[in-house]
């Protein structure tokens, strides 16, 4: 009888510790992703932290791809929006274009959900986060300390 509560006592223990490593912040992705036609400047905000917006065009390699990077603060806060186009695939982008940069932080993983994609990653400085929205794909990259920042004002995400 007593192994068996301690086998029990085991598996609680174990599966604790799994959920708290997998853990972390979730987020709500379940915004509507912007209209093609919507100006660039509505979709990003125009300050974060009081740091100043720079918006460009990305240079993608893929026809099938469009995308628009904003940059706040040199690089201390970067958020991508990308389109895929019709005829283009999202998981050719996410792998030809997105996993390095997540695979490139430290602690990373990615999942696909019930379709819901979405990436993660963080080293000591930087968090990390992406996730597709229809054909829109989004990633946020911040100093740890902007990170609360960027949920606050970008408006395609926030914190449960």
């Amino acid at each position: 009888m007593k192994t068996l509560n301690l086998a029990k006592l085991s598996v609680l223990f174990f599966s604790l510790i799994f959920l708290v490593s997998c853990g972390g912040t979730s987020y709500n992705t379940d915004y509507l992703p912007p209209d093609p036609d919507t100006d660039v400047n509505d979709v990003f905000p125009e300050k974060i932290a009081d740091l100043e917006r720079e918006v460009a065009k990305m240079d993608i390699s893929d026809e099938n791809f469009r995308g628009v990077k904003a940059t706040y603060g040199g690089r201390e806060i970067i958020i991508e929006v990308v389109r895929v186009m019709d005829g283009g695939n999202a998981n050719d982008y996410l792998e030809n274009f997105l996993y390095a940069k997540i695979d490139a932080l430290s602690s990373h993983s990615r999942a696909n959900i019930n379709g819901k994609w979405t990436g993660r990653g963080s080293d000591s400085e930087n968090k990390l986060f992406a996730w597709q929205s229809e054909d829109w794909i989004f990633m946020i990259k911040a100093k740890k300390d902007l990170f609360p920042d960027v949920l606050e004002n970008f408006d395609y995400i926030s914190e449960y």
